[in-house]
């Protein structure tokens, strides 16, 4: 049963170690939660490491960004033309 359990979880992002403590990239789930911020965590799921302070800045600049233009006053406006 641990082996059928161990091996639903490991994909080429996830692990589980130890059959219970779950590894993102090699990292722990209870080490990144409440550690990264949501663009680290994407840097992380896509390159495999986390980022510096600069390039975790960067994503969660890149992440706003997005999300402000996508609800502002005029993209919605277009959108209803």
């Amino acid at each position: 049963m641990a082996n059928e359990r161990r091996g639903w979880w490991e994909t080429g992002i996830s692990t589980l170690d130890s059959e219970k403590y779950l590894l993102i990239k090699g990292y722990g789930i209870a080490d990144l939660i409440g550690r990264v911020s949501y663009g680290e965590m994407f840097y992380l799921l896509m390159k495999g490491e986390l980022p510096g302070r600069r390039i975790g800045q960067l994503m969660e600049a890149m992440f706003v960004a997005a999300c402000d233009h996508i609800i502002t006053p005029a993209s919605a406006a277009v959108r209803m033309a």
